[in-house]
Parts: C-alpha cells; sequence; structure tokens
C-alpha cells in the first residue's frame, strides 16, 4: 500500500528523503547545470559568465547557451565575422521569420551566407528564399 507524501510517492514503512538529503541532491543538480552552461558547443559561442540564466533575458532560439538580447545584438554588431556568422546560424535555424529581421537585415545574411553554419537542406531553402546563387563549378 501506498501512501501519498506531498508530491512523491512513499511505501508503507519508507522514509521520505530528509531535508539534508534534499538539500545535496539541489546541490549536486545545481552544479551539473553550471558545469553544463559553462561547456560550450562550439568554439565561436561567445562567453557565457557576464550572461544571466533567467528565462526572461534568455532568447529562444539559443538553446543550448543562455544569451539574451543585448549580448546578441553586441554580437551582430561588433563581434568577429566567426561570431557574427555564429549568431546569425541561430537565427535562421531556430528564430521565427519576424524574429529574424529584427535582429539582421538580408543584405547582412548574403553578406555572410557562405560562413554560416547550416545543415545542406536548411542551406538550400534559405539561398532559395534569399535569392543567392550557387557558384557554377
Amino acid at each position: 500500500m501506498l501512501r501519498l507524501k506531498g508530491t512523491r510517492r512513499y511505501a508503507v514503512g519508507a522514509m521520505a528523503p530528509s531535508r539534508n538529503e534534499q538539500d545535496v541532491d539541489r546541490t549536486d543538480k545545481q552544479a551539473a547545470q553550471k558545469a553544463e552552461r559553462e561547456t560550450l558547443p562550439h568554439d565561436a559561442a561567445p562567453d557565457q559568465h557576464d550572461t544571466p540564466d533567467t528565462s526572461e533575458s534568455r532568447l529562444y532560439f539559443f538553446p543550448d547557451e543562455s544569451i539574451d538580447e543585448t549580448r546578441a545584438r553586441a554580437l551582430l554588431a561588433h563581434g568577429t565575422p566567426k561570431e557574427r556568422a555564429w549568431v546569425v546560424s541561430h537565427l535562421l535555424r531556430y528564430a521565427q521569420w519576424d524574429d529574424i529581421w529584427d535582429y539582421i537585415e538580408r543584405e547582412e545574411v548574403c553578406e555572410i551566407f557562405d560562413s554560416i553554419d547550416l545543415p545542406d537542406s536548411l542551406r538550400s531553402a534559405w539561398a532559395r528564399m534569399l535569392k543567392i546563387e550557387a557558384p557554377v563549378a
């Protein structure tokens, strides 16, 4: 027979985790999340230590990084070509249509299109939409 304790079920006679065990679990999870955030998936990814990790400020089209609007705009305006291509790649991969054009102009995308990291199928779709012709070999 199971008894309901809070939102978890425990067998009769089984003890719920103590407060200290819950705190240790929470601390371990927080440490793991911090380590995950500090592991950047891409060598052009900007430093995340300056960016607050709150859901309100984090941009949805950076699913693996905690990038806010100020940081994204700064990278587009003043970043290296590699950083700019990294941001535009995330815009073209994950952002909704209207959001893309709030951050960058069509001409800017066309200028750096060759350096943007996109899967082949997505690259061809964007090339068609932007009317970019592939070089003839």
